[in-house]
């Protein structure tokens, strides 16, 4: 990133950047977690996305400098809800699955794989939903 780049310039940085990110997760990872290939992709995102994010900033201050509140409330809004969501599932790809990551029954109050009404009416063999 030099000096001399404009608004739009780190904007086609930052999808660049997000690009990779969201092509990475958006592949399988059954039994990818134990090969060290799937760790050097883990870290090269994370390296993208803390790259996305610089190009966040320089679009911020951009912005700023430019007097223009529309892009920077833009690119806030891209840190908030692009960067942000991305980190956590970066995180959870990182360990494996493993930790905070319990799945969909983390939806359904405490995270356990016990049954209840809310799992058996979406998951249970039912004829009718």
């Amino acid at each position: 990133m030099s000096s001399s780049q404009s608004f739009d310039d780190f904007e086609r940085d930052y999808n660049t950047h997000l690009s990779k990110v969201r092509s990475f997760l958006a592949q399988p990872t059954a039994n990818a977690s134990n090969s060290s290939h799937y760790e050097t992709n883990v870290k090269s995102c994370q390296q993208a996305l803390h790259e996305a994010k610089q190009c966040i900033h320089a679009m911020q201050g951009l912005a700023e400098i430019e007097g223009d509140p529309f892009k920077a409330e833009e690119a806030k809004r891209k840190l908030e809800r692009e960067i942000g969501p991305l980190e956590s599932e970066m995180r959870g790809r990182k360990y494996g699955g493993r930790g905070n990551n319990k799945g969909i029954t983390s939806v359904f109050g405490n995270g356990s794989a016990q049954s209840n009404g809310n799992t058996d009416y979406l998951f249970g063999n039912r004829s009718h939903y």
